[in-house]
């Protein structure tokens, strides 16, 4: 029996690192892109076994959709042996200047998104031992100022994985969080434009307050020298699908490491630490 794998979010960065080792290892690849010009992406590299499915996390019509694809092509053929949550998008701005429409896309993808196609996939997954990934974040283990709302989705996935791996349990289904602190993805190197964006709606005082924190969080996760290879993090979810006995969670980088322990800092320890880092 071919064993299939569907990841959310698999056109770029992460997503498609995790599809392309995931392939190596022998799983069939069913990954999740928003549009026909991703899926000819993801095509053109001719990823062994891999096949594109339209996802939307974002929208439960999409993800219905979706599973139904799903099911139509494993058949009989296979079994579903692990869902990849690992859709996301970020914002980098403080409160008082992101849209609602920015607020709403940030939950719908990052949690809601993740919630409702683990629901969706339960009745694939519980036919046979399976595995439930989440692709968290270290911005789940201490957040910093002007990425409140990301960091509020990924607190959220600490909490959802931690009740879904007792829960799970019983049908057999295990429970992993990836903790990766920055990565070099598209996704971060799209920050310096939209940080001009987001600079262009503030007020001059708020501007002169927050530009230097902002920038210094895009420059340190776009740097040359910034973070780690999504390869890397791919590696990590790929340990979490095929180990005989995974984490729970898999730290990834060494600013996640480090943010594992400041955290149990007090807080006021901890924001005179992240005012300094800042400049606040």
């Amino acid at each position: 029996m071919d064993r299939y794998v569907l990841i959310s979010g698999a056109a770029g960065g992460i997503g498609r690192s995790a599809a392309r080792l995931l392939s190596g290892a022998g799983y069939r690849v069913l990954a999740g892109v928003l549009n026909q010009e991703e899926a000819a992406s993801l095509a053109a590299e001719a990823i062994t076994g891999l096949t594109p499915v339209m996802l939307d996390v974002s929208r439960e019509a999409s993800v219905d959709a979706a599973i139904q694809t799903v099911v139509g092509l494993i058949g009989n053929r296979g079994t579903l042996v692990a869902l990849v949550n690992n859709a996301g998008v970020n914002w980098n701005g403080p409160l008082q200047y992101l849209s609602v429409a920015e607020i709403r896309q940030t939950l719908d993808v990052n949690l809601l998104g993740a919630i409702l196609l683990t629901r969706a996939a339960l009745p694939l997954l519980r036919l046979n031992p399976s595995r439930v990934v989440f692709t968290g974040s270290a911005m789940g283990l201490m957040a910093s100022p002007t990425v409140s709302v990301y960091a509020a989705t990924k607190f959220a996935l600490e909490g959802l994985s931690d009740g879904l791996r007792v829960e799970l349990a019983p049908l057999g289904i295990r429970v992993c969080l990836i903790e990766p602190g920055v990565v070099r993805t598209p996704m971060t190197a799209l920050s310096p434009g939209t940080l001009g964006k987001m600079l262009e709606r503030m007020s001059a005082d708020d501007r002169q307050r927050y530009e230097h924190l902002m920038r210094k969080i895009v420059d340190m996760s776009t740097g040359p020298k910034s973070g780690v290879e999504a390869a890397e993090v791919g590696r990590a979810i790929l340990e979490a699908v095929q180990a005989r006995s995974p984490r729970s969670r898999y730290q990834v980088g060494g600013d996640s490491r480090a943010l594992s322990w400041l955290r149990h800092l007090p807080d006021a320890a901890r924001d005179a630490m992240q005012r300094k880092i800042f400049g606040l």
